[in-house]
């Protein structure tokens, strides 16, 4: 039996692609909210925030927790190109998807 030393983010990281693979989509969400509400700012919350934003967008098509998403990686991500390309899903999501043109 192997033991590894992974944190509690990092497990619920693995589950929620687990449930990704077997198409539980809301399961996955689960798991990934843990991560960012445990760990705010941490890398584990920025990758569970990236895979979240694609998850509500591409599978849910939940946009409102999609744009939800998207700004916790404004806040948490450390790559400049990242938080900009962020910004920019969320106004395409407000433009097209919601057709919010405030």
């Amino acid at each position: 039996m192997m033991t590894a030393c992974t944190s509690k983010e990092q497990r619920d990281l693995e589950a929620a692609q687990a449930a990704v693979e077997k198409s539980d989509f809301k399961l996955a969400i689960d798991y990934l909210d843990k991560v960012i509400l445990r760990a705010p700012g941490e890398e584990n919350a920025t990758k569970a925030s990236r895979e979240a934003a694609r998850i509500s967008f591409f599978e849910l098509k939940d946009f409102k927790k999609a744009i939800e998403y998207n700004k916790q990686l404004i806040l948490s991500s450390k790559d400049p190109e990242e938080r900009k390309l962020a910004q920019k899903q969320i106004a395409d999501i407000d433009f097209n998807q919601l057709n919010d043109y405030s």
